[in-house]
């Protein structure tokens, strides 16, 4: 049963570049360790400005133990740094 990951971020103004770079890093930092399955970065059709992540694992226990190692949680602290309150982040199960 696949477990997904969904992030949707709104920088803060004048760190998109930043905000972008940073889940960017998220992806290389997840790429080839076991359990991850793969990882997109989108952008809404409107003019929000938002950024949003969906992350695709085996299972919980994979996204949990890649989400609590040192290094991503470095790269979380950053990306809270330049984005505006009130993230949304959710996780899901395929059914």
């Amino acid at each position: 049963m696949a477990y997904i990951r969904l992030t949707i971020n709104k920088p803060l103004r004048g760190q998109e570049a930043r905000l972008e770079e940073l889940m960017r890093k998220l992806d290389t930092l997840s790429e080839g360790l076991p359990g991850f399955v793969e990882s997109y970065l989108l952008r809404p059709h409107d003019n929000s400005g938002e950024i949003a992540r969906i992350a695709i694992y085996e299972n919980e226990a994979a996204a949990e133990g890649l989400a609590n190692t040192q290094s991503w949680m470095a790269l979380r602290s950053e990306i809270h740094l330049c984005t505006e309150p009130g993230h949304s982040d959710r996780a899901f199960f395929s059914i």
